[in-house]
């Protein structure tokens, strides 16, 4: 019988992770990311994957990729440089044609290549953290990383995969750098520098964050390869301005309201911004109750919303900079390294405190690449303090409250993926703890379609007096009071947005025509619900509804011929059975009610 030797069992758990290599480092972080985001590979379309993606004939084809390097979308309603606010995001929607091209439309493929590239995200920030630390510290780190609930948002959401795109060309840009100074007089290795930096920056704007930190980073620890460096990362960005603004000559307006955030006036948002820098700080410490379109403002300088976060704010900047006073005095090795962190983390603030208006006042997609520059002080810190701790119990104990972080921060994130299961599942979750109109307006409009009116009114009416000038909130108001069989208040509610934001270019004014279209219908007024159709038309040309509401109401006022041209041109972009059926009817001068099926648009 063979004898039990303890000792062999503890030597063949520890060898997994004791030496540590770099290889082990790799199968670890790869694993984890695999079991932590497992439960999100299945999850739908949410959100903007439904227009980016789901009905975006533009990646049905792979043809058309060169055209997303040469135009783009414009946001109507922003009254600044068309330069300056378009939509211009040429790599992600290349990974989405090859996806789609590949797969068509299931969400599974698009969840996995998200997640691959934020594994490898991790995994090259492994390999950049250690070159400043011991690969223990830098796994742990790049752990964190990977499995912070903060970051989860950039991994399941697939229109946020964007985020992972332009940190992935990124953080290969920089470690090409750090592990070939002696070698990047070479134009090869330039050149493939300067074309991630630029892929960095066509993934997202925010690339151009590495534009500056590479240079800065050559200038702190190789100042040899400084000048070559910058010169690449300033072509890189020469070109992508060139590029972007080829494509502004060409891009198709879309219509997009504008946030809170943006129309908020210059003493408000420097209200909001503290409790906008305290809103990442606090949601990294303590990441609970997280949530997507946050859009609130702080109007009044009070207590809990400005002078706190301010105090706390103020407080940890001053701890980052006492630090750095301690670091360049007692352990100047350590102060180069320590400044490189403090301006990455400086950088992604900044990028996020709404110095530019955004389209939402805080989104825990920003925090992806600041939370790296944070890590990497803490990594620093952690070094400083072990050289001081003797005590093997102390460390044990260190290791076992680190290992628990890890895996509380895990389950968070895996929970987190949970709520992103269906549309209503996140939106019941996130409407507790968001504070949006825009929110209160989705989840409002998911309960109309449930039938839970009376719940619904009080999250539309919240809505509204946040924000009346969102559009769809005022829509789904009007969508209510519909179902109530209040058509006057309903019809009060849609002229009400067609007031308010037909200056503006509001996005819902088409669809406020649109539904009082279908309203004059039901009430067999053909003349007035031609004209609202025609109307909505002018804003949205190839809406579905308006267009069918058209030739119904041609129909009605004896307007044979231009009823069925209209359905003609309708059939064109949009051939339907149903289509078939109603130019069959009309064409056939047969009696029919208007299509139930084709009630007011609730937006959810």
């Amino acid at each position: 019988m063979q004898e039990h030797h303890p000792q062999e069992e503890e030597y063949s758990f520890y060898s997994l992770f004791i030496p540590l290599t770099k290889f082990k480092a790799v199968y670890i972080i790869a694993l984890t990311g695999i079991m932590v985001f497992f439960n999100g590979l299945f999850n739908p379309f949410q959100g903007d994957d439904i227009g980016q993606i789901v009905n975006n004939p533009q990646i049905a084809k792979l043809s058309n990729i060169p055209t997303f390097f040469l135009q783009s979308l414009v946001y109507s309603g922003i009254n600044t440089i068309k330069f300056l606010h378009i939509y211009y995001k040429p790599i992600l929607f290349t990974i989405f044609t090859l996806i789609y091209s590949l797969f068509g439309s299931n969400s599974f493929p698009f969840h996995l290549v998200q997640l691959i590239f934020d594994i490898t995200n991790s995994i090259l920030l492994f390999f950049i953290l250690s070159k400043f630390f011991k690969q223990g510290l830098s796994l742990f780190l790049s752990i964190i990383f990977l499995v912070h609930p903060i970051n989860s948002e950039s991994v399941i959401y697939i229109a946020d995969m964007q985020e992972v795109l332009y940190m992935f060309f990124g953080l290969l840009a920089l470690l090409i750098v750090m592990r070939g100074k002696n070698s990047l007089h070479s134009y090869k290795r330039l050149l493939l520098i300067g074309l991630l930096l630029l892929c960095s920056l066509l993934s997202k704007e925010t690339g151009i964050v590495f534009s500056l930190l590479v240079p800065i980073y050559g200038y702190m620890f190789a100042k040899s390869i400084f000048k070559n460096i910058s010169i690449t990362a300033i072509a890189a960005f020469v070109i992508y301005l060139f590029l972007r603004f080829i494509a502004s000559l060409s891009s198709s307006s879309t219509i997009m309201s504008l946030s809170p955030i943006q129309q908020a006036s210059a003493s408000v948002k420097l209200l909001t911004l503290p409790r906008i820098f305290f809103y990442y700080i606090n949601k990294f410490l303590l990441p609970i109750h997280l949530s997507i379109g946050q859009d609130w403002l702080v109007k009044v300088a009070d207590i809990s919303n400005f002078f706190i976060p301010l105090i706390i704010d103020l407080l940890f900047i001053a701890c980052i900079v006492f630090i750095g006073i301690y670091l360049h005095k007692k352990r100047s090795n350590s102060f180069k390294q320590y400044i490189f962190f403090a301006v990455w983390f400086t950088f992604g603030m900044i990028i996020n405190i709404q110095i530019v208006p955004l389209d939402v006042t805080v989104a825990d997609r920003w925090f992806y690449f600041p939370i790296i520059g944070l890590l990497g002080l803490i990594g620093l810190l952690v070094t400083i303090f072990e050289k001081k701790i003797s005590n093997q119990n102390i460390k044990k104990t260190i290791i076992f409250i680190v290992c628990c972080v890890l895996v509380v921060l895990s389950i968070l994130t895996i929970i987190r993926n949970s709520e992103w299961q269906s549309r209503f599942s996140l939106l019941s979750h996130d409407v507790k703890y968001a504070q949006s109109p825009l929110l209160d307006s989705y989840y409002g409009g998911m309960l109309i379609l449930n039938g839970q009116l009376d719940q619904a009114k009080t999250y539309l009416d919240e809505s509204v007096s946040s924000d009346p000038r969102l559009g769809h909130n005022l829509n789904n108001l009007a969508i209510y009071y519909e179902k109530k069989e209040n058509e006057s208040k309903a019809k009060s509610f849609y002229l009400e947005n067609i007031n308010l934001n037909s200056d503006e270019s509001n996005s819902y004014v088409y669809i406020s025509y649109e539904d009082l279209a279908h309203i004059y219908l039901d009430e067999k007024n053909p003349q007035k619900a031609k004209e609202l159709a025609q109307k909505a038309l002018v804003l949205a040309p190839s809406d579905i509804h308006a267009t069918e509401y058209l030739a119904i109401a041609e129909y009605q006022l004896g307007e044979k011929n231009e009823s069925l041209q209209t359905i003609k041109k309708l059939y064109t972009y949009s051939p339907s059975p149903e289509l078939e059926q109603l130019y069959f009817l009309i064409s056939s001068n047969k009696h029919f009610s208007l299509n139930s099926q084709l009630g007011s648009t609730v937006i959810y």
